[in-house]
């Protein structure tokens, strides 16, 4: 708040979609909480507009109402006065106001979920592999000729398909629940991926890739797990796991046979992504330091050891098929990058290099990387956005909002 007494947020049950945020004030003097209106991405302008959006079935729309800072309530009922904006992900809506009253935000681009699925060269040549949709978190089988996908239209009803890609044939794998993260079993017969089907927590299932057969639990218990990868034999999976609460995660090393699990990365940092080596002897990740920049490291599992792959940040890590480059995406989600790996003794990374330049979509509702590379190291499947993103700039829009009475 301008004044610093408290401060805004959104707020929403937990797997809610976006139309059921709402906007409250906190105040620091007594702790008390304030339920304002349904919206999201609160902002105050000008001492007391409270500037904020709601996201529709399609495109979002921003409104307005006077802010009563002493009584921490709206003073008039909210008014619509921008329509047209992209809903963005993750219960927010692009835009800002800078300080001498202009507004600046993201116009939508018509029926939302719109993100394209794209193979991508080293030299960054394009090739879409679906018509636009909401796919998340590509996976290529061990073969290189099928893809496991997260795809949906929000988080509540994402499915894992798999796609073949000589055929252009699809396969739903699951149908109930949210489903995210696939992950392929060594061999390519089976897709591992997390759910939320039996409550809050995410446990692991798994199912045949060509759709036979019934789903069937593989880690299930109170903690929030997702599979990352698999030992090269297939008797381990690379875990993620956190306590729902919490925001540091483990990363184990857990067997299928018994469960044993052997720790790999413990939760003394906010681990995003991880990513064991295809000869299963190196873990790369994605670490928050304490700017909440990403960067991007790696350990031997053998004798232990730290180095790390991005001095200028980074994050979503994944290893190439010979174990001698790992890939990661630019903090600004723009760029592929590569770093040469020589395991030694002594190991030397290489300076990361680009790749190639294209904007990455964001991964509401997962955790694992927007893009993977083939078997052949050659090419990577990737997400992003399916058009050009436009964004618009009002001169003066709080004078002129101020000046009209009629809502536009």
């Amino acid at each position: 708040l301008p004044d610093g007494s408290g401060v805004l947020y959104t707020e929403a049950p937990a797997g809610a979609d976006d139309r059921s945020a709402r906007i409250v004030l906190y105040s620091y003097a007594d702790g008390s909480v304030h339920e304002l209106t349904a919206g999201t991405s609160p902002s105050v302008v000008d001492g007391d507009l409270l500037v904020f959006g709601r996201i529709g079935a399609e495109r979002a729309s921003l409104w307005t109402a006077q802010l009563d800072l002493e009584q921490r309530a709206l003073a008039d009922a909210p008014t619509p006065c921008l329509g047209g904006l992209e809903g963005g992900s993750n219960y927010d809506v692009p835009y800002s106001v800078s300080a001498a009253g202009s507004l600046l935000y993201q116009v939508g681009g018509g029926s939302a979920p719109d993100v394209a699925l794209l193979e991508v060269t080293r030299a960054g040549g394009v090739r879409p592999l679906a018509e636009s949709g909401f796919y998340q978190t590509p996976r290529y089988a061990p073969d290189g000729l099928r893809l496991a996908v997260m795809m949906g239209t929000s988080e509540q009803d994402f499915a894992v398909w798999t796609f073949d890609l000589e055929t252009g044939g699809r396969t739903r794998l699951t149908f109930e629940g949210g489903n995210f993260d696939p992950t392929w079993t060594p061999d390519g017969e089976r897709v591992a991926y997390s759910t939320n089907r039996e409550g809050e927590a995410h446990d692991v299932w798994w199912k045949r890739a060509d759709g036979s057969g019934l789903e069937e639990p593989l880690l299930v218990g109170p903690l929030d797990e997702h599979v990352r990868d698999w030992t090269p034999d297939g008797q381990q999976a690379l875990v993620q796991s956190k306590q729902l609460q919490a925001s540091s995660q483990d990363v184990d090393l857990v067997a299928l046979d018994g469960g044993e699990r052997t720790k790999v990365l413990a939760g003394a940092v906010d681990e995003l992504v991880a990513s064991l080596s295809p000869d299963g002897r190196w873990v790369a990740w994605e670490e928050l330091d304490a700017s909440g920049q990403a960067r991007v490291f790696l350990s031997s599992l053998e004798s232990g050891g730290r180095w790390q792959v991005s001095p200028d940040g980074g994050n979503q890590p994944v290893w190439g098929p010979d174990c001698r480059e790992i890939f990661f995406v630019s903090n600004d989600l723009q760029k592929l990058l590569a770093a040469s790996i020589d395991p030694g003794p002594p190991m030397v990374v290489g300076a990361p290099r680009v790749l190639f330049e294209r904007p990455m979509a964001l991964r509401p509702g997962s955790r694992g990387a927007s893009y993977d590379v083939h078997p052949d190291g050659q090419r990577f499947v990737l997400t992003g956005p399916a058009r050009d993103e436009k964004v618009a700039v009002v001169l003066g829009w709080i004078e002129e909002l101020r000046s009209s009475e009629a809502p536009r």
